[in-house]
């Protein structure tokens, strides 16, 4: 991979980076402490902690290979890489540019709204039940199905049906959640406006 290409790949992730970095600022220790917060990793004035790179790790951001034994792994590499073109786009003023404000604010928009859907999610999934009724009566649906062909027994496919039940039960549950919010949200819309958009 030419330099060139590299930093494509950089510039594809930076904004992913950028999160951590605006978080990170200053957080680092001096050299001399030890433990969580003892400083891993400089770029300039940037001090990266054992923790922030532990949770990077975790997060799933950063992915070590262990089979990668070299002084400066890969991913260290790439992290500093990253960092050294970041530092330079401030330098330049591109992180208070109106595009790249607009960027990051679709990005911070995307990224509430999954973290409230999984959220959600997760809650409705605590709250969803499948019973034996709900079971059997999507399963003789299936049977009437098959125009009288032979079917495998309940026995057998009880596990995929209670799946199925409970997936169409949590995706109504979800759907009925934001009908509800649209309910309870007031929307305007001027007609002519959107109509001169088309």
């Amino acid at each position: 991979m030419n330099l060139f290409q590299k930093m494509l790949q950089i510039v594809g992730r930076a904004i992913f980076l950028s999160a951590m970095i605006l978080g990170m600022q200053g957080c680092g220790k001096s050299d001399a402490q030890s433990g969580p917060s003892q400083v891993a990793v400089s770029v300039n004035r940037l001090r990266l902690t054992l923790q922030d790179l532990q949770e990077e790790i975790q997060s799933g951001r950063l992915t070590p290979d262990p089979k990668d034994t070299a002084p400066e792994p890969q991913w260290l590499s790439a992290l500093i890489d990253e960092e050294i073109l970041i530092q330079e786009a401030q330098k330049q003023g591109v992180d208070r540019e109106k595009d790249f404000m607009k960027t990051i604010e679709r990005f911070w928009k995307q990224a509430l709204i999954k973290t409230l859907i999984s959220r959600k999610e997760k809650e409705i999934s605590t709250q969803v039940h499948v019973y034996e009724p709900e079971t059997e009566a999507y399963y003789r649906k299936m049977a009437e199905a098959q125009n009288g062909e032979p079917i495998q027994p309940l026995s057998a496919i009880r596990k995929d049906i209670e799946r199925e039940v409970r997936n169409q039960k949590e995706t109504a549950a979800m759907e009925e959640w934001f009908a509800h919010l649209k309910r309870q949200s007031q929307i305007a819309v001027n007609r002519e406006v959107v109509k001169s958009l088309q």
